[in-house]
């Protein structure tokens, strides 16, 4: 039987809620690029890609790169926590 630390439950908990929120903010931000870029792929039509249309992929490329570095830094805080 453990016993809990609060401040370990309370910064477990922010961190949740803070890559949660993140997440939910670049899924949103993306859902349009998405949505355009799949009327491509389903025309088939990559030859024609505008630069807009790279302009999106890019952001998409970008934000999932943030996305994975902030899960990354979450992991090694609330690794840090755990060991405190």
């Amino acid at each position: 039987m453990s016993i809990e630390n609060p401040t370990q439950k309370i910064v477990e908990t922010n961190l949740s809620e803070r890559l949660r929120g993140d997440m939910v903010l670049r899924i949103d931000r993306n859902r349009a690029c998405l949505s355009r870029l799949k009327e491509i792929f389903d025309k088939g039509d990559f030859e024609n890609l505008s630069e807009q249309d790279l302009v999106k992929l890019g952001r998409i490329n970008d934000s999932m790169s943030q996305a994975a570095n902030l899960i990354e830094e979450s992991s090694n805080l609330l690794g840090e926590v755990v060991e405190k």
